[in-house]
């Protein structure tokens, strides 16, 4: 057990470190934009069948609600991040595809695909200089400008801090990309209503476990970092990225993985 427990305590000190940043913006910001990037599609979805309309038909039309959503939220912040404009394309590719199919079984597997993309989209973005996760917490920001500033500093200042951006990035990847893995599998065995009420499910769960684990991982990652009085001002780069197994920190080992 104690490998386990120095790993845990190593992992402590980093989140302690990382969670110092960007303190004020609210994690509950997370859960709302997921609920409404789910609930609008799937409303528009079942309100056109209410309303007589075909199953293709209503599928395009919940696929034209979330691009109308994603645009909104470009103009409304008056940048087009990362996170932004892979959706955009995603949506736009998949509202061409349904105007060329226009078969309803074909659109939700389209839908379940992109979810796919997306994941892969996550996990590959750890490669490049900034995961899709910092473009989300600036997207959770809004315009608050001294957040925004307090995510930039973390990243430029703190290894913590951006191995903590990186794990909630594969979190999100590989939950993403099981998401669609089993989504495929249930268009394809079930009706096409009974597929969109189950996906929409099994969407709904996967984005909350995901969601109640990444405000977890942030709001402990900013309570370690109170407890052990870190402040983003006063805490330099040397001191807060030892090597692991050092014992120059509170935990008794290095810190290096957060909480943004």
């Amino acid at each position: 057990m104690k490998p386990i427990s120095r790993a845990w305590q190593w992992q402590k000190a980093q989140m302690a470190d990382g969670g110092q940043y960007a303190p004020h913006i609210a994690m509950r910001g997370l859960g709302v934009m997921l609920l409404i990037d789910v609930a609008i599609p799937v409303g528009v979805y079942y309100a056109a069948r209410a309303a007589g309309a075909t199953q293709t038909i209503a599928l395009l039309l919940a696929t034209i609600a979330s691009a109308i959503r994603n645009i909104q939220v470009i103009v409304k912040q008056r940048e087009v991040d990362g996170f932004a404009a892979f959706m955009f394309v995603l949506l736009t590719a998949g509202l061409v595809a349904s105007f060329w199919t226009g078969d309803a079984r074909f659109m939700l597997l389209k839908g379940a695909i992109g979810g796919g993309l997306a994941g892969l989209a996550f996990t590959g973005s750890a490669l490049i200089r900034r995961p899709l996760t910092y473009h989300v917490a600036k997207r959770i920001a809004g315009h608050d400008q001294h957040s925004r500033a307090d995510l930039q500093r973390g990243w430029d200042e703190s290894l913590a801090f951006r191995r903590g951006m990186y794990l909630m990035t594969f979190a999100w990847g590989f939950g993403l990309i099981f998401d669609a893995i089993v989504s495929v599998v249930i268009i394809l065995t079930m009706s096409i209503d009974a597929s969109v009420l189950a996906t929409t499910v099994l969407k709904v769960a996967t984005f909350a476990l995901l969601g109640v684990w990444n405000a977890w991982f942030v709001e402990y990652s900013r309570k370690l970092a109170r407890r052990d009085g870190h402040s983003a001002e006063h805490v330099t780069t040397a001191a807060r990225v030892p090597e692991f197994g050092s014992t120059n920190n509170r935990c008794g080992v290095a810190p290096l993985t957060p909480g943004a």
